[in-house]
């Protein structure tokens, strides 16, 4: 059950996604928030550290940390799902 419901808000983040252009993928409510693209981003680093790092102690350059709040510049929605999907991606069916 805790996987189904994991799944189902992982798929819920790239849905609200789907479709946006650049320019509303960085879009920001105000200076200091977060737009959604990061948002994403930012979940494709936890369950990177949560999961790969801390849950299966997977060794690793932990110098991505620095950057788990941030879009890379000239990332699209596709770029920033497939980020996401790559991360948290089963063990055996990881690249």
């Amino acid at each position: 059950m805790a996987r189904g419901w994991l799944q189902h808000l992982r798929e819920s983040a790239i849905f609200k996604v789907e479709g946006l252009d650049a320019a509303q993928l960085r879009w920001q409510p105000t200076p200091t928030s977060n737009s959604l693209g990061v948002i994403v981003v930012h979940l494709g680093y936890s369950e990177r550290l949560w999961l790969r790092a801390i849950g299966a102690g997977e060794q690793m350059d932990m110098a991505w940390r620095a950057h788990m709040f941030d879009l890379p510049e000239g990332w699209d929605v596709d770029q920033a799902v497939a980020f996401y999907r790559e991360e948290s991606a089963p063990w055996g069916r990881r690249p």
